[in-house]
């Protein structure tokens, strides 16, 4: 979820025919020439393109403001207009930040920070400090965040309103990171004092209830949380800002979850879909995110076309290289065969995870076999038992109560052996059954006190189980499930091809990105996007 309005970069230059027109006397058959390929350029100027991406941007419409910046930022790099360049590269960490993809947002601002830095663009520096303090903070890293923090407050400002706002509004933002909720809620009313007296606007003042609301909701103030919310979404909706309205609806749904409201909480839900679909089309966005990943592999290979016809040109020219043209060949077919082995490495990690999971499902087969077969048996040879155990049996019904905690309502105490083999496999096979619903194990709320309870046990038999059989602890162990039904669906483009990241991970119970990719790295060793990469083009390569 994206807090502020992250800035959107503009500028004006002169154009470029004042610098030709000192060239036309003694340059003038290639003034001709390169005013012929102008024109024939004109129509995809990188300036140009850049203001129709601005326009479809500030009306939110990502996925055209991302496919208009590629090509701006193409057609600029053909003009050598580092600027536009700039500022086009800027805007797509601008977009990625809306999608809530922190990495890839993060990763365009540095980049920018550094060319603006090399250019010494201190108006574009300010501006990427403050969206770097804001990305840190969505990425839960306080400390780097104040470290960009300090950047931001170092570099010389204009004394505008703005730019007071973000200073106190990422102040209270790395305050809410680290926990301090009490400072982080008096910034931020300092800094909805600064909007209404400074006349930001509604887009900052609904920013600023928002955050207000999501603070209060971590102090599990949940009505002020929730009025603050509304209040939010009342100006986004008049103001027609789509963008702030997704935000704050998913806050609500979370904010009426959370107090056991569920009619409101899906209205809202319903609402957050229906605008998140309209804003972040994802056929499009994927259209548009696709058209950058090409623009992105056709720079690197064009650099390294440029650096082969650049060593071939040195080695005809100049003989006393010929020796060094050889070794970057070796080391370029080194570097090839690498990445060849690196690819079917991925593969192979891909194949194996499918066949974990296909082995798996036998197992869990087998294993429903194996319990339906003892069943059975128990049921033959029950009428053939003597009274003698009969009476046994109903003699000490606490027992067994107490081994297997069957009352969910008074958590037993444990006798002094603790379980026996049989008790103990009886409640693994149950415990694995619950786990392998994935309905249950998809529930947000889902803990171990609730498998307890569902296999008729108590937490410490259950999790001592769990310990005693595979060495890890409940968390870990239903992790694997979680990550294992993952891998499932990345892998099955027919039937989630369709769906995002986010998406699959929200169906799975986990809340945040972070969680699961740090679940899904430990677990597959990778992360989630590189995983789904992988699958897609080992299926790609079978077909």
């Amino acid at each position: 979820m994206f807090m502020y309005q992250i800035y959107t970069f503009h500028h004006t230059r002169a154009t470029r025919l004042q610098g030709l027109i000192c060239c036309i006397l003694p340059l003038l058959m290639l003034l001709l020439s390169l005013g012929a390929r102008a024109i024939e350029r004109e129509p995809d100027n990188g300036l140009k393109l850049k203001a129709k991406a601005d326009q479809y941007f500030q009306n939110e419409q990502f996925s055209e403001a991302l496919s208009l910046y590629t090509q701006a930022l193409e057609a600029a790099q053909a003009d050598e207009d580092r600027q536009t360049q700039l500022r086009c590269l800027g805007n797509i960490g601008n977009v990625y930040a809306y999608m809530s993809d922190y990495d890839r947002a993060e990763h365009y601002f540095k980049k920018v920070y550094k060319m603006a830095r090399e250019d010494r663009n201190t108006d574009i520096e300010l501006k990427l400090a403050i969206n770097l303090t804001q990305v840190c903070c969505l990425k839960g890293d306080p400390q780097e965040a104040r470290q960009w923090y300090k950047v931001q407050m170092e570099l010389p400002y204009p004394n505008t309103p703005l730019n007071h706002y973000y200073a106190l509004a990422n102040k209270s933002f790395i305050a809410k990171t680290e926990g301090s909720y009490g400072p982080a809620l008096f910034y931020q009313q300092q800094a909805l004092k600064l909007v209404e007296t400074g006349d930001l606007g509604p887009r900052y003042e609904a920013l600023a209830h928002q955050e207000m609301g999501d603070i209060l909701f971590r102090q599990k103030q949940y009505a002020r949380a929730i009025s603050e919310y509304k209040r939010s979404y009342d100006i986004a909706h008049k103001d027609r800002d789509l963008q702030g309205e997704i935000s704050v609806c998913q806050d609500i749904f979370v904010a009426y979850r959370q107090i056991g409201d569920s009619a409101t909480a899906d209205i809202y839900k319903k609402r957050y879909l229906e605008l998140n679909d309209s804003v972040f089309g994802h056929q499009r966005m994927n259209a548009a995110l696709n058209g950058l990943f090409d623009y992105e592999n056709r720079q690197t290979t064009a650099i390294i076309g440029g650096l082969t016809r650049c060593n071939s040109w040195l080695t005809v020219v100049v003989g006393l290289f010929v020796a060094f043209g050889t070794i970057i060949v070796v080391l370029y077919l080194k570097l090839r065969r690498r990445t060849h082995h690196l690819l079917e490495s991925q593969r192979l990690l891909v194949d194996k995870n499918e066949e974990l999971m296909r082995q798996n499902d036998n197992v869990q087969q087998l294993r429903k076999q194996y319990l339906k077969a003892v069943e059975q048996e128990v049921a033959i040879a029950a009428p053939s038992a003597p009274m003698e155990a009969d009476a046994t049996a109903t003699e000490r019904p606490t027992e067994r109560h107490d081994a297997i905690g069957h009352d969910a309502g008074t958590a037993p105490a444990p006798s002094a052996v603790g379980l026996s083999e049989e008790q103990a496999t009886r409640l693994l096979e149950k415990v694995n059954s619950v786990l392998e619903d994935v309905s249950v194990i998809s529930r947000e709320d889902f803990s171990l006190a609730m498998l307890a309870k569902m296999v008729d046990s108590n937490t410490k038999y259950v999790s001592m189980v769990i310990n005693d059989t595979y060495g890890k602890n409940f968390k870990t162990y239903l992790n694997e499930f979680r990550i294992r039904e993952a891998c499932r669906r990345l892998s099955d483009t027919a039937h989630y091809g369709n769906m995002t990241i986010q998406a699959i991970y929200e169906q799975l119970g986990y809340k945040t990105a972070s969680s699961f990719v740090a679940a899904f790295r430990k677990i597959i060793g990778t992360t989630p996007s590189q995983y789904q990469k992988w699958a897609k083009e080992g299926k790609q390569a079978e077909g």
